[in-house]
């Protein structure tokens, strides 16, 4: 799993990144009290400020999760 939202990161992030921004990282933490069974929980910026997050638990939905989490107006919400 940790490959796929690496892979997906790079792809998300790299084309359309905005000015000054930081590129997005992997890191392993705690399960944010959550501890899915066979799943990821994944979060990031406002979102985890706000204790919004994202359960992730096959590759194929890393995509959708990252758009979800993105701080982009014009992006899904």
């Amino acid at each position: 799993m940790k490959k796929a939202i690496k892979q997906a990161l790079e792809s998300h992030d790299s084309p359309g990144s905005r000015a000054g921004e930081k590129p997005a990282r992997v890191i392993a933490t705690s399960c944010f009290g959550l501890c899915p069974k066979r799943a990821v929980v994944v979060t990031g910026g406002v979102h985890a400020a706000r204790g919004e997050y994202v359960l992730v638990s096959a590759a194929m939905d890393v995509p959708t999760a990252l758009a979800l989490l993105r701080d982009d107006p014009n992006g899904p919400r």
